[in-house]
Formats: C-alpha cells, sequence, structure tokens
C-alpha cells in the first residue's frame, strides 16, 4: 500500500524496471475501486436521499400504511324498540364524523360491522405506532347535578375481524369509582365512551384502540363489529340508553393505518 506521504511517481520508481508494470496495474485498480465506491455511495440507498438543502430526506416506499375512514357497512343488526323515530341509513356511519346527532342508532343489543377504504377500494386495518383506529360514537358531554361535568356513554362492544367472518373481541374492563358521569367509569375497550369534539375531518376525540391488545389476531382487521353494550356491561349511573332511546350510535371509524386489502377478501 501507498502511504500519502510518498507521491505516486516515486512510489513507481522504488519498485523498479521489472515491477512497474505489476506497480501500473495496481494504482489502475485502486482507481477503479474508487470510482466503484463513489458510485455505490450515490445510489446503494433505497430509503433516503439527499434534498437541496443537503439534509436527508426520508423516502415513502409505495405501500406505506395510510389513513382511512370507514366507507361501507357490511352489516347491520338493528335491535328496534315498537316505535322507532331514528335513522338505519348505513351512510350515517361513513365518512368523517357528522356529530352525535347523526349517527347510526343500533338498538339495545344491535350492531354494525363496518369496512373501510378510499376512492371504492377496500383497505385493512394494520398494526402501526400506537393507536390503530378511532371509533365516534353518539357519547356526549353533560353536567350531573351532584357530580358535575362528565359524559353520557353510549357503548359499545368492540371486534376485530381479519375477513368479516371470524371475530376476535377487543378486552375492556369496568372500575367502580365516583363520579357517575365519569368516562373513567367504562376505562379501555370500549366504545362509546368519549364525546365527539367538532365534525368532519378535523374532529377530534372519540375512543381509541391498539390492534396490540387483541391476541392471535394477526396484525390484520378488514372490519370492526360494534354492539351496543346493553345488558352486558354494568350501566353506572344511567349512562346508557333505555330501551325507547336507540341504543348506541356509531358515528364512524378513522383507520389510522391501512394497507391495501387482499384480494381474497369476501
Amino acid at each position: 500500500m501507498v502511504t500519502s506521504d510518498v507521491g505516486w511517481e516515486s512510489a513507481i520508481r522504488g519498485f523498479g524496471p521489472d515491477c512497474f508494470p505489476r506497480a501500473r496495474l495496481h494504482l489502475i485498480l485502486l482507481a477503479l475501486l474508487s470510482l466503484s465506491a463513489c458510485q455505490f455511495s450515490a445510489s446503494g440507498s433505497t430509503h433516503e436521499f439527499a434534498s437541496g438543502s443537503g439534509a436527508p430526506t426520508q423516502f415513502v416506499a409505495p405501500g406505506t400504511p395510510q389513513p382511512a375512514w370507514a366507507d361501507r357497512v357490511l352489516a347491520y343488526t338493528p335491535v328496534k324498540a315498537m316505535s322507532w323515530p331514528y335513522s338505519s341509513d348505513p351512510a350515517l356511519a361513513v365518512g368523517a364524523p357528522g356529530g352525535p346527532d347523526n349517527v347510526l342508532r343500533l338498538g339495545n343489543g344491535g350492531s354494525a360491522s363496518i369496512g373501510f377504504g378510499e376512492g371504492g377500494a377496500r383497505r385493512c386495518i394494520v398494526d402501526g405506532t400506537g393507536p390503530d383506529f378511532i371509533v365516534f360514537s353518539s357519547a356526549v358531554p353533560v353536567t350531573d347535578p351532584v357530580d358535575g361535568p362528565g359524559t353520557y356513554s353510549q357503548v359499545m362492544l368492540v371486534e376485530l375481524s381479519p375477513d368479516g367472518l371470524a371475530w376476535h373481541a377487543m378486552p375492556y374492563h369496568t372500575v367502580t369509582s365516583d363520579p357517575y358521569v365519569d368516562p373513567a367509569r367504562y376505562d379501555v375497550g370500549l366504545a362509546g365512551v368519549s364525546p365527539t369534539v367538532g365534525t368532519g375531518s378535523a374532529a377530534r376525540g372519540g375512543d381509541a384502540f391498539d390492534l396490540a391488545d387483541v391476541r392471535d389476531l394477526g396484525g390484520v382487521v378488514c372490519a370492526v363489529r360494534v354492539t351496543d353494550a346493553w345488558g352486558v356491561v354494568a350501566d353506572y349511573g344511567d349512562t346508557q340508553p333505555d330501551p325507547w332511546q336507540g341504543g348506541a350510535g356509531i358515528d364512524t371509524i378513522r383507520a389510522l393505518y391501512t394497507i391495501p386489502a387482499p384480494g381474497t377478501l369476501p
């Protein structure tokens, strides 16, 4: 190896006449290797490229999980009271949130299965960083004369399916501390607990869920089923609708991480 403090000509001369061809070949090989290294550095990375400012910019590869709204009701099985003053239009449960008065009512014990998509193409939820989907519902803020501000929670059980056929229940548990109108009564794992703030794509609130909380799921969910929890979950402080009130209502679901649905999806 030629050190940095020796010139190329002196180094070559030091080899003597018989060694010159080999020395010249050695130099040519070094030059070719250097050129190859420069080319690899410029094009070898598939995830970053240099921006105009010189700072690396992350390349978003095709297929990166993207958000999507509920865009179809796959099944709707309401439990209607004798006089049902509520709309049964499935369109109320898709798209951006319309507010607690613009929801698809389930009736006490009724259910709806929701699918997702963009532009008519079906998509499935995948496990990303933190919550993976948010359920917006008919829960509304209230003020109790004794306990003060709280929430009129209209709770729903949540189930997940990779294909709309086999279902996995989202685990949940309730707590028993006051105040009665505190949504913390239902802790995590149930929908219809937290109110929606605002409408449209800028709406906030709702109840967030993480696929990682469900065992043996496989990490991909193509349908979410919500079921009115009347008679299943304790009705703390009369915070669930009575039978004549139409049951819990589903506004919509926002999937935070989705990929195109497999072609085998029924």
